[in-house]
């Protein structure tokens, strides 16, 4: 909930978008006729490396812009050490989702089905992972793609906080891994207009097609084909040729 009411309430970043606002197609989602519902959520240790309250705890690398941590605010981004010996850029927050906390629960507005999955990430101190299927190094695996092999989907539909990060993430890495990817604007907040103007850019070069939630009921039921999924089609043949 730290993303709708919190430390990190989106309509006060720059993009002041409200996620309260997101609620109402999300749950009229939730009432569709999807083989499976999945949501994720930040579950993150108390010294997790995104949080800026823990920025003196890690080893800067020497091409970190960023070379007094103390100096370092909230929404900056300093390149860390991890403890694989791995440099990674890390943008820093205010401290979020702490597992087990109020602020890591799901809103309990949302009417979601009783045999919704629920996927934790950011579960490793020092591994900050965005999309929900892992963090780039692979060292946390959220186990969503054993679960998305096992029941042979093909056709993700994914909506939520934050566009620019979290979403954006979790879309490309599925395009990535051959899904077809929709992605429901009406349904999704961000944090920066730049970042959202880019990501949606990188979005539909990838094949992703977006669209609103209203939308989604006849691509459901087959009456409808997404376009970006079409063209991308016929750009593989093409290049299969």
């Amino acid at each position: 909930m730290r993303f709708t009411a919190g430390s990190v309430n989106t309509d006060r970043c720059p993009a002041r978008m409200d996620a309260m606002d997101i609620m109402k197609p999300i749950n009229y989602l939730c009432g569709l006729a999807f083989k499976q519902i999945y949501v994720s959520k930040d579950w993150h240790p108390r010294d997790h490396v995104s949080f800026h309250e823990n920025r003196n705890r890690w080893t800067l690398s020497k091409n970190s812009k960023i070379q007094d941590a103390k100096s370092a605010k909230i929404y900056d981004t300093i390149t860390i050490i991890d403890s694989m010996g791995v440099e990674c850029n890390q943008q820093l927050w205010p401290t979020h989702c702490v597992a087990k906390s109020e602020g890591a629960k799901i809103h309990p507005k949302l009417r979601l089905p009783e045999n919704v999955i629920v996927i934790e990430k950011g579960t490793i101190s020092d591994v900050e992972t965005y999309s929900v299927f892992g963090d780039p190094n692979g060292r946390e695996d959220t186990t969503l793609e054993a679960k998305l092999r096992a029941s042979g989907i093909k056709v993700l539909v994914i909506c939520g906080i934050a566009f620019d990060f979290c979403v954006a993430a979790s879309v490309m890495d599925a395009s990535k891994r051959g899904y077809r990817v929709i992605v429901l604007e009406d349904a999704c907040v961000g944090i920066d207009p730049a970042g959202i103007a880019n990501t949606r850019r990188l979005m539909l070069e990838s094949g992703v097609h977006i669209t609103c939630s209203t939308k989604i009921a006849d691509i459901l039921s087959g009456n409808s084909t997404p376009l970006q999924h079409v063209l991308k089609w016929i750009h593989d043949q093409s290049k299969a040729q």
